[in-house]
C-alpha cells in the first residue's frame, strides 16, 4: 500500500520502481523522504522509538507498507473515543505499523512533493491535531505480527 495525499504528487516516473526494489530487498515498510513548498526540512526517521516526540517521524510522506501490516492493527488503536481517527489518521496508522515491522526502511531520496496548505494546517486546527498526535503517541506499542522473521538489526537506509 502507498499512501499519496490528494493534494500532493510523487516525484518522476521511478517512484514505484524505487519502492518495488525496496520490498524485492525484503522491506516490509518504508518512510519518507518528502520535498515541501513551503520550507526545507530534514526529518530523520527513527524507527526503533515511534511514540517519542514528533513519531520517530515515522508519520512523514513517502509512506508504503505490506498490507498485512495494516490489517493487523487493532481497530481500537484506530479510534480515540470511539470515533476513527481524524485528524492525524497517518499517525494512527503509522505508528502500530512501523512497531510491527520487521524490517522498515527510510528511504532517503526525495520522491514526495508535499503541499502543506490544506485542511488541518490553520492555528485552530493545528492545535486539534497536536492534541490528537499526543493522544494517539501516549497509547501503549503495538506488538510485532508473525514469527517468520527475525526481529534486529536489519533496519536498511536507502
Amino acid at each position: 500500500i502507498v499512501t499519496l495525499d490528494a493534494d500532493d504528487a510523487l516525484i518522476g516516473d521511478r517512484v514505484l520502481l524505487h519502492l518495488e526494489a525496496e520490498y524485492e530487498r525484503g522491506a516490509d515498510v518504508t518512510v519518507g523522504s518528502m520535498l515541501r513548498t513551503d520550507k526545507a526540512a530534514d526529518y530523520p526517521v527513527c524507527f526503533d522509538r515511534p511514540r517519542e516526540r514528533r513519531g520517530g517521524n515515522v508519520w512523514q510522506h513517502l509512506r508504503s507498507f505490506r498490507k498485512r501490516l495494516f490489517d493487523a492493527i487493532p481497530d481500537d488503536v484506530l479510534r480515540l473515543d470511539g470515533e476513527y481517527v481524524d485528524p492525524a489518521n497517518d499517525w494512527a496508522f503509522m505508528l502500530p505499523i512501523v512497531e510491527m515491522a520487521r524490517n522498515p526502511v527510510h528511504v532517503t531520496e526525495t520522491l514526495y512533493l508535499h503541499e502543506p496548505s490544506g485542511a488541518g494546517k490553520g492555528i485552530a486546527s493545528k492545535a486539534a491535531r497536536e492534541k490528537v498526535i499526543a493522544r494517539l503517541v501516549a497509547k501503549g506499542p503495538v506488538t510485532r505480527v508473525g514469527n517468520e522473521c527475525p526481529t534486529g538489526d536489519g533496519r536498511v537506509q536507502t
